[in-house]
């Protein structure tokens, strides 16, 4: 309920602009050339061996997992790939 109430405040890399999201990240992140999301997207994809695994990109996230990913990442937390 907390980290509900605090997202409406806090600036997030999901719905905004690229513009917005590399503006965000620069203070953290000054030398990361594409949004940090990109490169944590790629670190899952590799952790999961998702290049060995035919038709990844096809089979829907839970929806549940999904939102918990989205809602850590709106707040910064990048947590390692299960």
């Amino acid at each position: 309920i907390q980290a509900a109430w605090r997202l409406p405040f806090l600036p997030a890399v999901f719905g905004s602009n690229l513009s917005q999201v590399m503006s965000l990240q620069h203070e953290s992140h000054p030398s990361l050339l594409v949004p940090r999301i990109i490169v944590y997207a790629c670190d899952g994809v590799l952790a999961c061996d998702g290049f060995k695994t035919e038709g990844v990109f096809r089979i829907p996230a839970d929806h549940t997992k999904l939102q918990e990913i989205i809602g850590a990442v709106n707040e910064g937390v990048y947590a390692d790939w299960e």
